[in-house]
């Protein structure tokens, strides 16, 4: 079952898990998270939001609302000021973004939870951008070495294999992602599913 939704971070994924899909009692739980969860995560809070839908995290600027409703704000915000369009500045993002790596790797202790507790096995896919992927660079190193050395998580480093492939296949990191939105394009999708078929396949109880 492809339970994906489009902008969902790991917060919303593990309230749909519990809430509406382990009545389906699944053998497997193939978790996808990437840098824009962090994102997500630092605008909208971590598990407190859920069942509050006017949550501000701590942190919100009170000016907001004049940000929204305002071009001349934000071109001084933004322009002069130098805050992103989280409405954070760079001293802001590079604190929060700890926070955000925090309450994802919380998450997926969570999810493991469930897994022992439904009897279903949990494996974790870290996706990277396409800048990420042009750097081999990103902030979820220290998440997967953490995970990694979890027996009852299976974690997949995508941005290895993406590597590793475009190499062999002679390609460039910009031909698997669009050039607009930054999605995966059809060729990029290919290599997350066999990146993802492979890793499976490895598993010790696969078979199972």
């Amino acid at each position: 079952m492809n339970c994906g939704v489009k902008g969902y971070d790991t917060v919303n994924e593990l309230t749909e898990l519990e809430e509406n899909y382990l009545n389906y009692k699944p053998d497997m739980v193939i978790v996808a998270i990437n840098s824009s969860d962090i994102v997500d995560i630092l605008v909208r809070g971590g598990k407190e939001r859920i069942g509050r839908p006017f949550y501000k995290p701590p942190g919100s600027p009170r000016w907001e609302i004049f940000f929204g409703s305002s071009y001349i704000v934000r071109l001084f915000v933004q322009g002069i000021l130098g805050y992103d369009w989280t409405l954070k500045s760079e001293r802001q993002r590079n604190a929060d973004t700890q926070r955000g790596l925090d309450i994802i790797y919380q998450t997926v202790l969570d999810f493991k939870k469930l897994s022992k507790d439904h009897g279903f096995r949990l494996v974790t896919v870290f996706h990277p951008t396409v800048q990420e992927l042009i750097n081999d660079s990103w902030q979820f190193d220290g998440i997967i070495e953490k995970l990694s050395e979890d027996n009852d998580i299976a974690v997949i480093n995508l941005l290895v294999y993406y590597k590793a492939m475009c190499e062999k296949l002679r390609i460039r990191a910009s031909d698997i992602y669009w050039p607009v939105d930054l999605h995966h394009n059809p060729m990029g999708y290919r290599l997350f599913a066999s990146g993802v078929a492979d890793a499976i396949a490895k598993l010790p109880d696969s078979a199972n």
